[in-house]
């Protein structure tokens, strides 16, 4: 949901010069600046990616049936999980650009989104030129191959596969030829690879033992990197993906009920939680039709950060009854069609007692 209010915020061009370290900044700037790093789009697609590795390090972990069946069903399942709820999306894109445009909008994003090249581009990940937010749906299509064979590893050679795992993440970020300069992959592999760490039940006591005060300062740390680091340094980069594997792990390890991990529990965070992907990827359009509604509605009046807020909740909740639909029939759907299409493996028939007795007697 950070990523909506982010986008959201950075409507007003007047916000542009924000995105610079504070310390760079006018005092007035200071405010809009901490709103942007307490919602950045930056940290909330890195907890993605870190969340990705360590959900399907655990799926994997299930699959035992053989490397080439395990390997093709791994990608099964996650491609029918991922792209059932794109097409959705983009369908949804182009449903609401076309009612936009038949009431008189002019509207770049609504005009691109009735391209139907552009959308099969989209579609098939050649860009995300539509739909914006489908950039990181592309990098996890891409990194599946990478993360079987990163599970592969971390099964093999145990706790040193997965710290291994980590390290050639790391050593990526400076030598892209190791991630076959997959442009997608330079950034996010070691976040994957974090999540991969994350899921290795020998790591679980360090990451049991930060909870509490450590995971709020490891929350204020993100919002402090946000506000006076530079994003260009790969190493405020690697701080980055750190500080996110540091919340991620405490959060899942914790044993707590209070604080960050408790609200984490309470019923509006875990359905938002459930609906996440789907109100992730459909909230684009809606952000588009209150580009043009923000005069008519006097968002524009209050200033470029309150209006940004105020658009934020309104997308937010215009989102939620078609993410609530997605997921429930989309997502879930897909989920089934993927579980149908696997591979099953072939079973060996245990002969009946009977037969036993009968083929263990002498001729």
């Amino acid at each position: 949901m950070s990523v909506i209010f982010y986008h959201s915020i950075l409507l007003d061009p007047r916000l542009a010069s924000v995105l610079n370290p504070a310390q760079n900044l006018e005092p007035v700037d200071i405010p809009a600046k901490l709103a942007l790093s307490i919602f950045s789009g930056a940290n909330a697609v890195l907890i993605f990616f870190v969340l990705s590795g360590l959900v399907l390090r655990v799926s994997a972990d299930r699959l035992h049936d053989g490397i080439w069946m395990d390997s093709a069903n791994f990608a099964i399942k996650r491609l029918c999980r991922l792209y059932p709820a794109i097409f959705f999306a983009l369908a949804f894109c182009f449903l609401t650009s076309w009612v936009a445009i038949s009431l008189g909008s002019t509207l770049p994003h609504f005009i691109n989104a009735t391209d139907l090249s552009k959308l099969t581009s989209n579609a098939i990940f050649l860009d995300a030129k539509v739909n914006g937010a489908t950039w990181t749906l592309q990098t996890e299509v891409v990194a599946i191959p990478f993360l079987f064979a990163a599970f592969m590893v971390s099964r093999k050679l145990g706790l040193a596969g997965s710290l291994l795992c980590l390290c050639y993440g790391l050593y990526a970020l400076w030598h892209p030829s190791l991630v076959f300069n997959l442009t997608p992959l330079r950034g996010p592999f070691v976040a994957f690879m974090a999540g991969v760490v994350i899921a290795d039940p020998r790591l679980s006591r360090p990451f049991f033992l930060v909870g509490g005060a450590w995971l709020s300062a490891t929350v204020l740390a993100l919002v402090a990197l946000k506000m006076f680091i530079p994003p260009a340094p790969l190493e405020g980069y690697v701080l980055n993906v750190l500080l996110c594997t540091v919340l991620v792990g405490g959060c899942y390890r914790s044993a707590g009920t209070t604080g960050i991990v408790g609200m984490l529990n309470t019923a509006p965070a875990l359905y938002l939680g459930k609906i996440s992907y789907s109100l992730y990827l459909l909230n684009v359009p809606i952000i588009w039709v209150f580009i043009g509604l923000r005069p008519a509605l006097g968002l524009m009046s209050i200033g470029p950060l309150w209006g940004g807020i105020a658009v934020g909740i309104l997308v937010t909740l215009c989102t939620i009854p078609v993410a609530h639909f997605s997921e429930a029939v989309i997502e879930q759907g897909s989920i089934w069609i993927g579980r149908q299409l696997s591979i099953k493996p072939r079973r060996r028939i245990e002969p009946a007692p009977a037969e036993m007795t009968l083929a263990a007697a002498p001729a």
